[in-house]
């Protein structure tokens, strides 16, 4: 009698080797990127001036699949993708699987002030992610998001005249000239662990742990027509802090294929390091520098959520989300008058995903299609004005083999600032990202 394995062709054990080879390059990409990261500019998916204050635009802790359902994922649960909004749905994940998955955007602005326009396109790294089960009820997860961005460039001018005793009818013309880069990373380390499971109930607690990071640039400049030298200021930020969420995900199911999600998730009040510079000169002569270092803090977070899941076919999902930023001061303490002060932030969203068909021969069956809606207000305020964003988006997966694929999402959406004479932001985005999902730890049966 003798052992030989059994139902593992010669490719399947050439495709475990590129499986573990994946692995691997995938390991060593995460732990790296924190590194490269330190050392790109963030701010190609940015461009709006409204950047200038705060910590920038604020990112997404979404992928393209999430995103293209309204960038939900509190009451997500998963075995084909990663989901990061919440660390309890970790636990979805198949024990043999491993899923690494990475995104990139670009993005089409288009702003409008008082009857002018202008438009721009930036693109860029959007996130990383990996994900495997652990030991028995347990699962991990690495991911690299960008937790802020900083990008933008513009200038005004403007004449006065001047009429006094020694000149007359002449003008004096004046032009400042604003430009921000950078941003800050967040690399976290994700675990969920399945606290009570049976053939009706699944109940999961998880924890995200993210080590803050990065540097913000501010520069300005002010020139005249009646001087040869300008006036230049920089500001710049370096950050660094640890971020925490905690998660919670209840699933009831009923009628076989029905079940109902719940979700929650906790974000406390933490503290960041924050080390600044402050540059002031003319030509070669500097008339102010000062280095300093303070603590700012995080603001709270929490939201809920709930989804409902036919058959693995269709899911509807709905979640609201509060940050209570006015409870907490920017980066800056000098500069709070510019800064302005911070608002609580309210969003909600919805999103569905369908996939017509889950076995079948006709390709276009098998893809899974999604749609989202989300409003929500923006954390500045800005001149006494409040912000508010409203976005739309569609998306689509198009699998590359059985489990893993090739992810599309379009989404639309428009700022408005309370104040009518305030700049008007458009956006068209486009994302791109790759699910791959594979059997890594499977083992062929002996006999």
């Amino acid at each position: 009698m003798y052992l030989c394995p059994r139902n593992i062709s010669y490719i399947e054990m050439n495709l475990q080797r590129h499986v573990a080879t994946i692995f691997v390059l995938a390991f060593f990409a995460m732990t790296m990127m924190p590194m490269v990261a330190q050392n790109l500019n963030t701010s190609n998916l940015t461009s709006s001036p409204y950047n200038r204050y705060g910590y920038g635009r604020l990112g997404s802790m979404g992928n393209t699949v999430t995103r293209s359902m309204g960038d939900v994922g509190i009451a997500i649960r998963s075995n084909q993708y990663t989901t990061l909004a919440n660390p309890a749905s970790l636990t979805a994940i198949d024990t043999l699987t491993m899923i690494f998955s990475v995104g990139l955007d670009a993005q089409y602005g288009m702003y409008s002030e008082n009857g002018a326009s202008s438009s721009k396109w930036d693109a860029g790294f959007s996130y990383m992610s990996f994900q495997m089960p652990l030991w028995r009820n347990f699962a991990m997860s690495l991911s690299f998001t960008p937790y802020s961005m900083v990008g933008y460039y513009y200038g005004t001018s403007d004449s006065v005249a001047i009429n006094s005793a020694t000149i007359r009818h002449d003008t004096l013309t004046y032009s400042s000239l604003h430009q921000g880069l950078g941003g800050v990373n967040n690399f976290m380390l994700g675990l969920g662990w399945r606290g009570y499971h049976n053939k009706h109930i699944d109940f999961n607690l998880g924890v995200n742990a993210g080590w803050l990071f990065g540097t913000i640039e501010h520069n300005g400049s002010l020139s005249t027509s009646s001087q040869a030298t300008s006036t230049h200021l920089s500001y710049e930020a370096n950050v660094r802090g640890l971020h925490l969420q905690f998660g919670a995900q209840y699933t009831q199911r009923f009628m076989a294929t029905h079940s109902v999600t719940v979700g929650a998730t906790f974000t406390p009040k933490l503290n960041l390091s924050v080390n600044t510079e402050t540059l002031k000169y003319s030509a070669d002569t500097i008339s102010h520098n000062d280095r300093y270092r303070h603590a700012v803090k995080l603001p709270m977070k929490w939201g809920v959520g709930a989804s409902y899941n036919i058959a693995r076919k269709l899911t509807v999902t709905a979640e609201y989300e509060k940050t209570l930023w006015d409870e907490v001061a920017g980066l800056n303490p000098e500069f709070q008058a510019e800064e302005g002060v911070f608002n609580t932030t309210q969003r909600v969203a919805a999103g569905v995903e369908y996939q017509p068909k889950v076995l079948t021969n006709r390709y276009f069956k098998i893809c899974r299609y999604r749609a989202g809606l989300s409003a929500k207000s923006n954390y500045l305020r800005i001149n006494g004005s409040a912000l508010r964003e409203y976005s739309g988006s569609v998306g689509l997966s198009m699998p590359i083999n059985r489990r893993s694929s090739l992810d599309f999402g379009v989404g639309y959406s428009t700022v408005r600032p309370k104040s009518g004479d305030m700049v008007k932001e458009n956006y068209l985005t486009i994302n791109l990202g790759l699910t791959f999902n594979e059997m890594m730890f499977f083992r062929g049966r002996l006999r």
